[in-house]
This record gives structure tokens, sequence and C-alpha cells, in this order.
């Protein structure tokens, strides 16, 4: 009965951190970012709108798992679960960092802020202020960047949590197999890392290397059957997926696979797969705060782990630097950085609480008074961060437009949607992740990754041509997107010059039903009809191909 009571407990503890940390944190509104990318072949597999009907819909899906979820969330329930998901997922994250805390301290593992003593509470508290949105968006405001950003996310702007829910959050599950392998359950411990890796296959290295050190470690403590059975029961796990990506993504040929991995590292996210794009003075810090956990966790099991997926991760990295290849570039040999440093933030949170215990317990009611109330302050910002959106960056003058073509969009339209294309500079990067920043002017064509437009299909449940953000997996339609979008800017600058009657055939054979400009271009002809107009943009309908017959014959 006391287990059945502790667990309860347990539970209950789990539900009240997560929905503290999901407020304290904060999540973006739907569809926001990322989610543009990963949502669409989930919702137009439910049928939303007419997304079905969306050339990037019908490609090569590279998270399978996650649109299913997608899928059978927004046909047979609510859209509105995908922020409980995302709680459920601060959940795990705060469980497991908990976990790691208490094997630091060789504490009672629980979720209880009482149990054993204060330093819980006091850890769970700093925790909360490192990730709260409010401090983050004051530091974006103060000094002109979000500081807090590095003790959580990992190099090259990979990250575990950010502001929104999507394929990669889920590998808090890595951190929760560090903390399964701490309390001795190998087996649980690569279920865990390998189906996270099955999840989202971005994760695939980090479960390898994270399997490599567990291993290590049990083959140091002459465990060799419960070894070799680990590394067993995660290749069967990995390898059916392993084999449907290679069938899936494979190259179509050595020339079609070489062209996409390289517009994918140069072109599309250089700032992920691309080391003298990414890395940056912040890069040294996060490297050397690293440094800083790895000596501190010196001693502990937790150390050996550490240092194999670090060593591993590092030694990927500097290949891919010395080889310049692209396709282990888009493995990002540094993405274990990412659930790296919440461990390494957690060690050197718990190094300081332990330092200054004595001092903590001297006074019990007045830390207990000071962390609740810090808590309930970091609740309050993160409210009103959420109820403001300064979580978000979005252009408004997009929306109307939006609202306009969901509300009249029939099936069968396609849109042409304008979008600037980056020029990659050293300044971009140095900027880093900052969500609560002021969103430069469309005019401002420097930025790594454009966003205008990004949130038409999800929000307007219509298709388009192309656009910079959203992109497909597989070689050939890497191409193809490549080729549509090169396409596409080509015709905006010449529309920017006044229209050219071959246009119209153009965007005809393309299937392109409407049009939007900016509200500066040159009129069309009258044959093309006005739908909508506004300060900022118009809605072009082109003429019926039928019309164009007639009028050539």
């Amino acid at each position: 009965m006391s287990i059945a009571r502790d667990r309860l407990q347990q539970s209950g503890w789990f539900v009240f951190w997560a929905t503290l940390f999901a407020i304290v944190h904060t999540q973006a509104p739907l569809y926001y970012s990322n989610q543009n990318q990963y949502f669409l072949h989930g919702l137009a597999q439910a049928g939303a709108g007419h997304l079905d009907q969306d050339w990037l819909a019908n490609t090569k899906d590279p998270t399978p798992i996650f649109s299913f979820l997608v899928k059978l969330t927004a046909r047979y329930l609510h859209e509105n679960l995908f922020y409980l998901y995302y709680a459920i997922i601060f959940g795990i994250y705060v469980a497991s960092l908990n976990g790691i805390f208490s094997k630091l301290t060789h504490q009672a593992n629980s979720l209880h802020p009482d149990v054993p003593d204060l330093t819980r509470l006091v850890f769970f508290t700093s925790l909360l202020l490192v990730h709260a949105a409010v401090l983050r968006w004051a530091c974006s405001k103060a000094a002109g960047h979000d500081y807090l950003w590095y003790l959580q996310a990992g190099l090259a702007g990979q990250y575990l949590l950010g502001p929104m829910y999507q394929p990669s959050v889920h590998g808090v599950l890595l951190l929760l197999s560090v903390w399964v392998f701490l309390n001795d359950r190998p087996f649980l411990a690569v279920i865990v890392s390998s189906g996270c890796a099955v999840i989202h296959t971005t994760y695939m290295l980090s479960a390898a290397l994270l399997t490599v050190s567990y291993l290590w470690l049990l083959l140091r403590e002459r465990r060799i059957k419960t070894a070799f059975c680990t590394g067993f029961l995660a290749l069967a796990i990995v390898l059916p997926i392993v084999i449907w990506n290679l069938a899936t993504f494979g190259p179509e040929s050595a020339e079609s696979f070489e062209r996409a991995t390289r517009i994918l590292a140069h072109f599309r996210i250089p700032h992920h797969a691309v080391v003298d794009y990414w890395f940056s003075r912040y890069s040294a810090c996060q490297l050397m705060w690293l440094a800083t956990a790895l000596c501190l966790a010196y001693g502990q099991r937790l150390f050996s782990i550490l240092v194999i997926v670090a060593a591993g991760s590092l030694i990927l990295s500097l290949v891919q630097v010395m080889t310049g290849n692209n396709t282990l570039a888009l493995l990002f040999p540094w993405r274990p950085s990412a659930f790296l440093m919440p461990i390494c933030t957690t060690i050197i949170l718990t190094r300081g609480i332990v330092a200054w215990k004595p001092q903590l317990l001297a006074k019990p009611r007045i830390v207990r008074g000071l962390a609740w109330t810090l808590i309930a302050l970091a609740l309050a910002g993160g409210a009103v961060v959420s109820w403001f959106g300064l979580n978000i960056r979005k252009d408004e003058r997009e929306q109307a437009v939006l609202s306009f073509v969901r509300a009249n969009s029939q099936r069968g339209d396609c849109y042409l949607v304008p979008f600037h294309l980056p020029r990659p500079q050293r300044e971009a990067i140095e900027t880093g992740q900052d969500d609560f920043g002021r969103l430069p002017r469309l005019a401002q064509k420097d930025r790594r990754i454009p966003v205008d437009f990004q949130r038409f299909r999800l929000h307007a449940r219509t298709p388009i041509h192309v656009d910079f953000k959203s992109i497909p997996y597989k070689d050939v339609e890497v191409i193809e997107w490549f080729t549509r979008l090169k396409w596409a800017h080509f015709f905006y600058k010449q529309l920017r010059s006044g229209y050219d009657p071959a246009m119209l055939d153009e965007l005809q054979q393309r299937r392109i039903t409407h049009v939007i400009v900016e509200a500066d271009y040159p009129p069309f002809p009258d044959d093309f009809k006005v739908l909508y107009e506004d300060a900022a943009y118009r809605v072009v309908e082109l003429p019926p191909r039928t019309a164009v017959v007639k009028a050539e014959n």
C-alpha cells in the first residue's frame, strides 16, 4: 500500500513540476517556426484544408512516427493537445535532471522538494530560473542577447527545449536514458535512448555514443553478459529504422546525393552544419562550461558517460572539419552537446548548492520563502510573456493575408508567396538563438532563416509552390526544392521591373493559381484579378488557362 501511495505522490509531483516548468518556460502558439516543417505531413494526412495537394506534403517524410502522432491528434482528438505533449516533455526533462542531481548528491530519488532537505528545492528553483522566459526576455532586452540560452542549449544552434513542440524535443529522452542508466538499469536505458533515435533520427549518433559509454562502463565493471545483451538490444531497436532510412533517403545517384547534401549544408542550414559558420565566442564559452562540468563530475559514474560522448563528438567533429564531408556535417557530430549542456548546467548548479549547503540549512525558513517567491515571480513572468506574445517573432503584416486565404481558398489552389534568400554574414551567427529579440524587417536580407510567409501552409491550410523555411530530405526532392526556390526568386526579381506576358505561361505550367506580392510591386494586367489588397500585400488570381487558350486561337 505504501509503494502505491509513494508512486501516486511521485506522479503528483511530476505533474506539478511539469506544469510549473511549462508556464515558466512558455510555449509559442501553434503553428510556429519549425512546426511549419514538421507538422505538414501529419496535418495533410489528417485532411487539414487542402494540404494534401501541397508538393512538399507529398515528399518523403523524415519523421513518420511524429507525423502519425500529429495525424492522430488532428483527426481524432484536438490540436491543443500538442501543448500537453510538450508539457509532458518538460516533466521528463525536470525529472531526469532531478534524478541526476540525486545521484550527484547521493540523495533519495524524489521529486518532492523537501526530501531529504532544502537543497532539492534550491536546485529546482535554480533550474526554473535558468529556463525562465521572463529572465531570458529581460536579458535579451537589457544586454541585447539571450545569454541564458547557452546554459541549456548545445553548439550550432542545436537544442532540446525550444519555443514549440517538434520532433527534436524528444531528445529529452537522452537525459532520461542517462538517469536510468545511473540507476543501474542498462536495458531500459538503451530502450529509451534508441527509442529517441527512432522518433527523430538526427539523434542516432547521440544514442550510439551513449550506448558506447554504457558498454564501456559495463565492461569495466566486468559485466560482460549484461554489456553484450545491452548492445544487442540497442542494435535490434535502431537497425530497422536505419535500414528504412537508407532505403527511403539513400542516394538516387552519387551526383544527386552530393549536390543535395551541398545544398542543405552550405545553403539551407549552414548555421547547423558548417563549423566555420556557427562557431563563435559563445561556442568557446560553452566548451569551457562543458570542461568545467567534467572536472566537477570527476570520480562520479556520470563522468565516464560524459567524457566518452564528448570525446566521440569531438573526434567526429574534427574529422568533418578536416575532410569537409557534407554527409558527416548533416549527421551533426556536435549535436550531442544539445543534451550534454543541460547535464553540465545541472552538475555546476549541484556543486554550487552543495558548497553552500551549510548556509542554506542554517536558515531554512528564509531559503524556502525566497525559493517559492522566485518561483512565483517566474510563473507570473511566464504568464506575462505568453499573454503578450513576447516569446515569438513574426511579421504581423502577414496575418490579414493568411486569414483571407484560409477563408477563401478552394481545392486546386496553389499560391506563390514572396520570400528573401539569406546572405549569411559572420555577424548573424553571433546573435545565436533569440526568440525574444526584435524581428528584422523584410528589407534586411542578411537573416540566416528568412521568416517570410513560413507559416502560410499551416495557417492558411493551402498549398504553396515553395518557401525557404520548409524543405524535403530526399536528394532529388532537395534538388527540386532548390530549383523551385531559384525560379521563384528570379520571378519576383523580374516582376519588380514589370509584368512580362511570358510569365503567365510559366506560372500556369507550374500549376500556380495565385500570386502574393508586396504592395509596392507594379500592377498586373487587367485579366489578373486582385482578390485582396492592404497596405503590405496584394493577392492576385491568375486568369483561367482556358481563357488564355481561347485568346490565342
